[in-house]
């Protein structure tokens, strides 16, 4: 059931934290990518600016014009004749050291169209972008005027190439700009790429950091199920005792049905002392839930007072078994919580030092007051193996079960003395050395 549940943990959570990484890193590439398209448009009106701006300057210091030129006569689609680059020598060209190939590189390209979509006027931007030769850049601007009712911008593609455009309608001529979108594509494509390599980063390390968690966090309810399922078998197991004998005990006296009741009277009196018997258990478990349930009602009181009292109504019981008590009990203590609940507490615990203190032992009480109030309750006997002490107050828990079955205790008392600690905000722990054993409870005054 545990492996499961970390298995569920996990897959809840690494879901929800997939869908957040996709919201966050798509609303990242919305606005990336938005920003981008932002600033491609307003590269293409800047083009448009800046042509005007040239012209009224006769300024081309920005753009590249190229005038009339000379064709090889060979046709390419669009009826547009491609150019005999060697005989224009009005071009600035770049020639590439690999493939030896001549080509204009730009980044925008305005151009001229007449009423016929025949281009008439060409000026390039130059830019550090893929080289776009013109006879490209005069197929894509005829390619937009393919339908009759043109969008005055968007995207066109022609041999690979791909450009964003706007034209405008200016006297008896189109007036268009084409903006290369090498950069903007490079720049999308290399966003994907970062979030993508960020994403799978992060969900390694969030799936690593979940599982240790999933450990972590189902550890408490792993330990709940193991306390409840070793609690119900305990509890069944001692239950399951008393109920054995009484019905051994009823079957013995229903084979002598002519017997007096004084002569079956062994066999009745075992069942009353295991009825009582489990009573008492029952009893103790109901305590045992309802200081888990309930929240009491506080109060200040003299707990030097209680103590007191105790070993009192206790000295009797310690003296018949040869024992004897030191006490050192600080006066006028005062703390808050429950007067009937302390009083349990400190019975459980004084008479625990009883029960499993060897012989002629010597019981200790101390109750002392600096920045805390601590109580110390010891005795001298054999000491509890420290591979134990972390166990005494699991409910049924015994150290020396012989010796408990003797003593007639279930292993509970230690378990309501925890409750009733953890309920005043106290700390309860034991300590077993040098043959005495001591439980100290610390109060926050």
């Amino acid at each position: 059931m545990i492996k499961k549940l970390r298995i569920r943990f996990l897959l809840v959570n690494m879901s929800l934290l997939l869908l957040t990484m996709l919201g966050v890193f798509s609303g990242i590439f919305v606005i990336m990518y938005h920003s981008e398209i932002a600033q491609s448009e307003g590269i293409i009106e800047h083009a448009f600016v800046m042509h005007e701006s040239d012209l009224n300057n006769n300024n081309h210091n920005d753009f590249f014009i190229i005038p009339n030129i000379s064709t090889s006569g060979e046709s390419t689609p669009f009826g547009i004749k491609k150019p005999d680059w060697e005989k224009s020598e009005a071009f600035r060209f770049e020639a590439s050291s690999q493939t030896g190939q001549k080509s204009l590189r730009g980044d925008t390209i305005f151009l001229k169209l007449d009423s016929n979509y025949k281009v008439f006027y060409t000026e390039y931007q130059f830019s550090e972008l893929g080289a776009v030769d013109k006879v490209t850049v005069e197929i894509a601007a005829n390619k937009i005027f393919e339908s009759d009712n043109a969008a005055q911008t968007g995207i066109v593609e022609y041999d690979g190439e791909k450009f964003r455009y706007k034209y405008e309608k200016i006297e008896d001529y189109y007036a268009v700009v084409l903006l290369n979108r090498a950069n903007e594509i490079s720049v999308v494509k290399r966003l994907i790429s970062t979030l993508w390599g960020i994403g799978a980063a992060l969900l390694v390390v969030l799936l690593t950091l979940s599982f240790f968690l999933s450990k972590w966090l189902v550890a408490p309810t792993a330990q709940a199920y193991t306390s409840q399922t070793r609690f119900v078998s305990d509890a069944a197991h001692e239950l399951k005792t008393p109920l054995t004998v009484i019905a051994t005990n009823i079957e013995a006296v229903l084979s002598n049905p002519n017997d007096t009741v004084e002569e079956q009277k062994k066999w009745l009196v075992c069942v009353r002392d295991e009825a009582m018997r489990m009573s008492k258990l029952t009893n103790e478990l109901l305590k045992l839930t309802k200081g888990q349930a309930n929240k009491s009602i506080h109060t200040e009181f003299n707990l030097s007072d209680v103590v007191n009292d105790i070993c009192i109504n206790f000295e009797v019981l310690i003296f018949e078994k040869n024992k004897t008590l030191e006490t050192n009990i600080k006066e006028n203590v005062y703390i808050n919580g429950n007067l009937d609940s302390i009083k349990q507490l400190v019975t459980i615990l004084v008479d625990n030092a009883i029960k499993y203190s060897t012989d002629y032992a010597i019981l200790g009480v101390i109750l002392k007051s600096n920045k805390k109030v601590e109580l110390v309750i010891s005795n001298t006997g054999s000491e509890i193996p420290q591979e134990d002490i972390p166990h005494i107050f699991d409910r049924f828990y015994r150290v020396d079960s012989s010796r408990t079955k003797s003593t007639g205790g279930f292993g509970l008392g230690l378990s309501i003395a925890k409750n009733i600690a953890d309920e005043h905000n106290a700390k309860i722990y034991c300590k077993s050395l040098n043959n005495s054993t001591s439980f100290i409870v610390e109060f926050i005054k």
